[in-house]
């Protein structure tokens, strides 16, 4: 797991110990990062309102404070870049230390602020030690999607809406994300339906927190039928077999190709029968979406005869008017011959 989202509403103590994996964590802002040994984490976005708690990994590099924190206890880190979309300075103190001296152990960040409050964090207690203070945040008041809910086919893609109020403003970024990514995906607002199942996909923009619920689900096929119920082969001919999976909107309409003995009669993943040597065979379709449907064509294979390979020889012979004779008969590959006709000339 790379990323961590907490929805709004939660309080407590997070602890990751030894989650080396874990790059990222999307916190309500009354979470507390309790416990982090042996942790590489490098991104933290604080959500919600409020004032946040204490403690962060000193491996954290990128810092995002929500637009509704008010104040923030220590966090004993110092990032290399930090967003604070509070229009108003979040406070910055400690009740529990009498030695405090400001929420970073540094203060060499790129800190970037709304730009109507660059004055007020450039005076501000503490974020006024910052020596890069950047005002480029465009400020948003509202953030949410348009759609709360949506049901999508497997395999299917969506597209969900975000409404950010007022219109006008483009937001510096929103972040998405996948509570499951078997059943879904997103990448920039694009929902991809991977398998079945449910699961939320989470934006954030300036610290607001919204979610869509996704329904992933499939139409399994009703019927599966071939275009030869049966067929008649010789060694060595091939035969093109076509399948057709209903109904027409079947999310998956995979086929399965198998026979029952290759050595009589092979078939590839396309559907065509190679005959290799005389008997019978039987040749199946299967759905693979779950409804264990199949279809078959059972296929007969004979020799192939060719005046060339099979054939009668006939050894001269002499008699006289009234003797009886046996004319000799040389056969080869006499066992694929099954009829054969001769005429006698005096």
């Amino acid at each position: 797991m790379t990323s961590l989202s907490l929805p709004v509403g939660m309080d407590g103590y997070l602890e990751i110990d030894n989650c080396t994996s874990l790059k990222r964590v999307i916190l309500p802002v009354n979470i507390q990062i309790d416990s982090h040994e042996n942790c590489e984490l490098e991104t933290v976005y604080y959500t919600g309102s409020g004032v946040n708690g204490w403690g962060l990994p000193s491996s954290v590099q990128n810092l995002y404070i929500g637009s509704g924190v008010t104040g923030i206890n220590p966090f004993y880190v110092n990032p290399t870049i930090i967003y604070s979309y509070a229009t108003t300075p979040p406070i910055c103190g400690d009740s529990y230390d009498d030695d405090y001296d400001g929420p970073f152990s540094g203060y060499d960040a790129e800190l970037h602020v709304p730009v109507s409050s660059l004055a007020a964090y450039v005076t501000a207690p503490y974020w006024s030690n910052f020596s890069n203070i950047i005002g480029d945040i465009v400020p948003i008041s509202d953030f949410s999607l348009a759609q709360d809910s949506v049901e999508i086919l497997k395999g299917s893609q969506y597209t969900l809406d975000p409404i950010i109020t007022p219109a006008n403003v483009v937001p510096d970024t929103i972040i998405w994300q996948s509570t499951n990514k078997d059943v879904a995906t997103v990448k920039d607002g694009v929902v991809t339906a991977v398998g079945t199942g449910e699961c939320e996909i989470q934006a954030i923009c300036q610290g607001i927190f919204v979610v869509c619920r996704v329904f992933v689900t499939e139409i399994l096929s009703t019927e599966v039928a071939l275009d030869h119920k049966n067929a008649k082969m010789e060694v060595g001919e091939s035969l093109q077999l076509s399948a057709t999976v209903l109904p027409a909107n079947t999310t998956n309409k995979t086929i399965y190709w198998s026979t029952s003995n290759s050595r009589i009669a092979t078939v590839n993943g396309n559907g065509l029968v190679t005959a290799i040597a005389p008997d019978t065979v039987t040749v199946t379709a299967s759905t693979r979406d779950g409804s264990n449907l199949s279809a078959s064509c059972i296929v007969v294979v004979t020799s192939r005869l060719s005046d060339y390979d099979n054939f009668l020889s006939l050894n001269d012979v002499e008699a006289f008017h009234g003797d009886t004779i046996v004319i000799p008969v040389a056969m080869t590959n006499a066992d694929q011959i099954v009829s054969f006709q001769t005429d006698i000339f005096l």
